[in-house]
Order: structure tokens, then C-alpha cells, then sequence
């Protein structure tokens, strides 16, 4: 989701960035909740697996490893920001408005060491259960966000405004990703988390996964009637208006996706296994020529009708993907792999669309220049050459690893 949203972004010319367009509102849609998905899913991660180390406090080796993480996070976040090649040939500054914004790796990296921080008071001081101390912060971040966005930050240094908030002063950088309001999605799949280690093998049923939906969809429905309800209780406390919190449908939106992904799961893994006749290992072929016969029948026909549009580029692009996937190898353990490698891959497609760290303008011909049909090959073939990383990575590792070494022997 976010390679293929930040290439299609990146790519698409203006023109077809119509938002009354059913297809494309909808997939600017999902846009908008890859990066809540992406935090929540990082901090139901990172807490699932800190609670489960048998070692609790500071004997917890999964506390050391999390405050490195963090900490790196934030460091390659500062690197991202700087721009070599710009720097060295085009006399630009090396710290510029940009090095102090504020993004995704920073505030991720962040929130694990709160998170940390959390786990520690819970662990000597608190003896409040860990899931507890998160849902309050999460709560705390997303209702106080309103209130620290209006301040007035022009005494203080712009760092700190950009680390807090995202600035109505637009005549500098301002920060993509803030504390305040996207820790709340970090901290709020930490809460996940920690309900999953406790239900432990409970957390695959399909009653956790009903509850989970039940409460997303009440959430997404009915968060503006909760807010109204909450609003007066918070304007007490000196707080401005919660009611534009759309964070809060956001989260229920974030357990929909998580719930439906855990049932197609469980219905999945339940189905009987096919047999390997000559007709199914063919059906892959046979599908693909039907899909493109009706692509092929639906072509023209796509500006009279909306269904008709998405079908035809449904039938064109879906065998497309699924020979790439048999192409690359695409299972299980690739699938994983991908999964385990979400900072490598992060920084390198920074690097290609947004000239990160290096400052070269790899991507720069195809800058909002193409048809939907040109964006949509291109973050097909983007998001497999990443497949495609994650899977020689260990060699690409050891490659560059031996590289060095021996340039390292021969200096000696």
C-alpha cells in the first residue's frame, strides 16, 4: 500500500486527480489509511512481542533491542532528510528547513522508546497493566492534538512545533508525520498487542475477530455522535474542540481491515486443498486469458460507466500481478520476508522517489506526467522490484559485506 500509493502520488499527472471520480476517491481512500494502518500494525508488533519475552523488566532483552531500534530510526530519519549530491554540487546547505521536520521514522522511533518508557513504569512503578497505560495515552494524544495545534510556537525553536505538531506556517517545512495526532495509531496498536498476549491462542478465533469488527464498525459509524458527546467534558478541561478528531473513525476503520484480514485467515486456512491435475495447474493460464479476453471486451467502454472503468483495468492488471507473483516465487516465506524488511525497503524507495540521503533525482522524468494506466504498470513493477530486494537481500548483505572486506585486506 504505501509503495504502490507514494508512486502512484508521485506519478500520476494533475489532471486525473479528480476526487468526484468514484475510483480514484476511493483509492485516495485507501491512501489515507496506509500510514494509520502502518503505525497501528508497528505497535501491535513491537509490544506483542515485547510482553511475550519470558524476561520481564529490565531483564527483558527485547528492551534493549526496541531502544536501538528507536533510536536508529530516528537517526536514519535525520539522514533521509539531508540531500548529498545537492550539498556537494549544487552548493545547497546541508542543514536545511527540511533536515528538521518531522516524519514517519521519527515518530515511530519515538513511540518505541515511549513505548519502552511505558513498559518500565508499568514493570517497578505503576502495576497498571500495560494495554491500560497505552489506551490512555492514545486517547490523551489524539483529543489533545486540536489544542496543541493552535498554540502559539513563534518563541520557541521550530523543531520542537515540528516534533509536536504539523505547523499552519507553511512558509517553512512543515512536519508530515507529528507526535500528536499519529502516535495515537502507535499506541493504540499497542493496546492490540497487549490484548493479543493475553488472550494468546484466542487472538485467531473468530469470536476476537467479530468483537474486533463489531467495534471498528461502530467506531467509523458513530465516532462524530461520541465526540459530540464527549466534547463538553473536554472543553471543561480548557481543551478546544474535539470534534474534528476524525482520528477516532480512523481507528475504527484500522479494525475493520485487521479483523477482515484475520477472517479471510481463518476461512482461508480451513479450505480443503485442490488437487494437482494437469486442468489446475493450468488454471493459472487459462484465468489469465479470460481475464485479458475481458479486458479486451470492456476496452472503450470505460467513460460511460464508472463499474465499467474498474472492471477493465481489474480483468488487465490482475493476471499481470499474479504472474509476477509466480515469476518472483511469491509464498509464504517471500511474503514474510517483505514483512521483516519494511525499513530496507523504506529507505531505498525514499531514496528513488524522494531523493533521500543521496539527492539524486532518480524518478524526477516521471513526476505527475503519467496516465492512470502508466501509474498503475509502473507501481506494479515498483512494488515487485522490492519483492524482488526482499528476496536476495541476505545476498545482497553478504555481497556487499565481502566487498569490503576484501578492499579492507588489500589496504592492509
Amino acid at each position: 500500500m504505501m509503495l504502490e500509493g507514494h508512486f502512484i502520488v508521485y506519478t500520476l499527472s494533475g489532471i486525473f486527480r479528480d476526487d468526484s471520480h468514484p475510483v480514484y476517491a476511493f483509492w485516495k481512500f485507501t491512501r489515507g489509511l496506509t500510514a494509520p494502518i502502518f503505525f497501528s500494525i508497528s505497535g501491535i508488533i513491537f509490544t506483542y512481542l515485547l510482553l511475550r519475552n519470558k524476561h520481564k523488566g529490565l531483564a527483558n532483552i527485547r528492551l534493549q533491542k526496541g531502544a536501538k531500534r528507536g533510536i536508529l530510526l530516528i537517526f536514519i530519519g535525520f539522514l533521509l532528510q539531508i540531500k548529498i549530491f545537492k550539498v556537494v554540487f549544487l552548493d545547497i546547505p546541508l542543514f536545511t528547513d527540511l533536515v528538521y521536520i518531522y516524519h514517519v521514522l521519527h515518530c515511530i522511533g519515538t513511540c518505541m522508546l515511549v513505548v519502552l518508557i511505558c513498559y518500565l513504569l508499568q514493570s517497578y512503578l505503576l502495576k497498571i497493566p500495560l494495554g491500560i497505560l497505552l489506551f490512555v495515552l492514545s486517547i490523551t494524544v489524539f483529543v489533545a492534538a486540536p489544542t496543541l495545534r493552535v498554540l502559539d510556537y513563534s518563541e520557541i525553536p521550530r523543531v520542537i512545533e515540528n516534533v509536536l505538531v504539523t505547523s499552519f506556517n507553511t512558509e517553512r517545512k512543515v512536519s508530515v508525520f507529528p507526535m500528536f495526532p499519529w502516535s495515537g495509531y502507535y499506541f493504540f496498536g499497542g493496546v492490540i498487542g497487549s490484548i493479543l498476549y493475553k488472550i494468546k491462542e484466542y487472538g485467531n478465533s473468530y469470536g476476537f475477530s467479530m468483537v474486533l469488527l463489531a467495534l471498528g464498525v461502530s467506531l467509523n459509524e458513530y465516532y462524530y455522535e461520541i465526540l459530540k458527546h464527549c466534547n463538553p467534558y473536554f472543553k471543561d478541561l480548557g481543551l478546544e474542540s474535539i470534534l474534528s478528531v476524525y482520528e477516532i473513525a480512523r481507528v475504527g476503520q484500522i479494525c475493520i481491515v485487521i479483523s477482515t484480514v484475520l477472517l479471510l485467515y481463518k476461512v482461508t486456512s480451513k479450505l480443503p486443498a485442490i488437487p494437482k491435475t494437469t486442468f489446475v495447474r493450468n488454471s493459472l493460464f487459462i484465468g489469465v486469458g479470460l481475464s485479458f479476453l475481458l479486458a479486451m471486451l470492456l476496452y472503450g467502454q470505460e467513460n460511460k460507466h464508472y463499474g465499467l472503468t474498474l472492471a477493465s483495468y481489474f480483468f488487465f492488471f490482475s493476471p499481470i500481478v499474479l504472474l509476477l507473483g509466480k515469476l518472483v516465487g511469491l509464498d509464504k516465506t517471500l511474503f514474510y520476508a517483505v514483512g521483516q524488511n519494511t525499513l530496507v525497503i523504506y529507505v531505498v524507495h525514499a531514496i528513488l522517489l524522494y531523493e533521500s540521503f543521496l539527492g539524486i533525482p532518480f524518478m524526477t522524468f516521471f513526476k505527475a506526467s503519467l496516465t492512470p494506466f502508466a501509474a498503475i504498470s509502473g507501481a506494479i513493477l515498483f512494488v515487485f522490484s522490492f519483492v524482488l530486494l526482499a528476496k536476495h537481500l541476505t545476498w545482497i548483505e553478504k555481497y556487499i559485506y565481502s566487498f569490503f572486506n576484501k578492499k579492507k585486506e588489500i589496504h592492509s
